[in-house]
Parts: structure tokens; C-alpha cells; sequence
């Protein structure tokens, strides 16, 4: 299967020994790729692809629409009593997908608070890099539902505000239309739509 790096690393590993222990009879191999596949090229049966679901010639099922909230280690979140405490603190940033993920100006925005820099702070290519410096206690990052998801539930992160900002993205499972019967295409979907159900609970 193929999926962006960051959901590969953040969300496919930490769960495929349950896909394995579920599925023993399937061998999983993971590629992580900012391309979108080509099914008739590429090696790969099944994708994981985050966007607006505007890629033809594939079998798409929706996951999940994805919204964002800032995220930050547990000493940051202690300070911060209000988004506009935000202003004495370093913002991460992701800048791999500008036009997919919603950014801090948006966030503040929603949020209501005015002041503050939005462009300010370091910048990562990929969100798992963002989170793993907000979890250094680096600053605060704006982090996806589905990728913080883990953390938030080590209490590696700490979401200080009930404010969540909707990506206008979603994910989805991607694969060729004539494999939708294949047993091992059926048993990672329905994998994939059980373990986000989990999260969508949990949250």
C-alpha cells in the first residue's frame, strides 16, 4: 500500500501489527510517497491519499473529512488559558500542503484572535516533523484530527482549545476500480474504515 509519509509514519505504522495480527494471511508492505500512484505502473494494490478526492480513473471511498486544532507538549499547555496566549509562543508550521491543510492565519482567524504573526516559525515539509517538535516542546503546531490522534492519547500533545477548523480535505482509499472484489483490497478497506471509527470515537 502506498500513503503520504507523514500519515504512513503517524498512523499506518503504529497500527499495522493489528491489520497483521487480523490478517496474517496478507503480507503488508508499506511505501511512503508524496506521488499519486499509477495502479497500471506502480506496485502498489491500494493507496492512501489525502486531498479533494478529484483523482479520475480510481475507486475512491471517503474516510474521514479532517479538521485541525493546535496541538503542543503538555509544559506549553499549561500556559496557555486562551488562543490569544498564543502570541508568546513559537507556531509550526507544515509546508508540504499548503493549499490542503488549513493554516494558522485561518485558525486564528475562526478563533477570533488578531495580533499575532502568522507567518512566524519554523517550517517542516512534513507534519510528522511538526508534531514530533511540538512533542520536543519546540512550539505549538496546528495538527490534523487523524494525525494527532495517537499523541493525544499518550498525552504526548495536548489540544488547549475546543476550536477545530475544518481542512475542507478529507481522506480516502484509492485503488484500481477492477480490483474492488479483491479480498485483500476489501480487507484493508474495511481495516482502515474500523480503525478510523476508533478515533472518530475517541474523540
Amino acid at each position: 500500500m502506498s500513503a503520504l509519509p507523514s500519515f504512513a509514519a503517524k498512523w499506518i505504522v503504529p497500527r499495522m501489527m493489528r491489520f497483521q495480527e487480523r490478517h496474517p494471511e496478507i503480507e503488508l508492505r508499506i511505501t511512503a510517497a508524496e506521488k499519486l500512484v499509477d495502479f497500471a505502473r506502480d506496485n502498489v494494490d491500494i493507496a492512501v491519499r489525502f486531498g479533494g478526492g478529484q483523482w479520475p480513473g480510481v475507486a475512491l471511498d471517503h474516510i474521514l473529512d479532517e479538521d485541525a486544532t493546535p496541538v503542543c507538549s503538555p509544559a506549553i499547555a499549561a500556559g496557555l488559558k486562551d488562543p490569544a496566549d498564543l502570541a508568546h509562543h513559537t507556531l509550526l508550521h507544515e509546508s508540504m500542503h499548503p493549499l490542503l491543510v488549513p493554516g494558522w492565519a485561518d485558525w486564528l482567524n475562526v478563533a477570533g484572535v488578531t495580533g499575532i504573526d502568522a507567518s512566524k516559525g519554523p517550517m517542516f515539509s512534513h507534519t510528522h516533523m511538526m508534531l514530533q517538535a511540538a512533542i520536543d516542546g519546540q512550539g505549538v503546531a496546528l495538527g490534523g484530527r487523524v494525525l494527532i490522534s495517537d499523541d493525544l492519547a499518550a498525552g504526548r500533545l495536548v489540544a488547549p482549545f475546543d476550536v477545530w477548523l475544518p481542512s475542507g480535505s478529507a481522506y480516502y482509499v484509492a485503488y484500481p476500480p477492477t480490483a474492488a472484489d479483491r479480498p485483500k483490497i476489501k480487507a484493508f478497506r474495511d481495516w482502515v474504515m474500523d480503525e478510523i471509527a476508533a478515533v472518530i470515537g475517541s474523540g
